[in-house]
């Protein structure tokens, strides 16, 4: 039975949907909160990338005269979708991660000047 990752996109989650706070102690244990999640996600990440694989090998329908490779391309997609779909999830917090960390490091060196 498949398990989304859901504990790891609920506490990336929680950082991404708050607010960057506006004062340095604040911000700075907010940077460090998500720099933790980083490597939780990672991992995840990873895992997702492999589960993916391993499901697309297991769920492609041998060729047959009765299926055409768009025919078998669509069956293994439908198979694999949820999957790939909490795999694209895991990138995306990933880059939101990234970008939310760059933009915290433009605030904290704004807020020390």
């Amino acid at each position: 039975m498949y398990e989304s990752p859901s504990e790891v996109i609920h506490s990336v989650a929680k950082f991404l949907g708050e607010p960057l706070p506006d004062k340095a102690p604040e911000l700075l244990a907010h940077l460090k909160g998500l720099e933790a999640t980083r490597l939780k996600l990672g991992e995840a990440r990873v895992d997702w990338h492999k589960l993916l694989h391993e499901k697309e090998s297991q769920m492609l329908h041998p060729k047959d005269a009765n299926f055409t490779e768009m025919d078998r391309k669509v069956m293994l997609n439908a198979s694999v979708a949820v999957i790939r779909r909490d795999y694209d999830y895991l990138l995306t917090m990933e880059k939101l991660i990234e970008e939310r960390l760059a933009f915290g490091r433009e605030l904290w060196n704004t807020l020390q000047a």
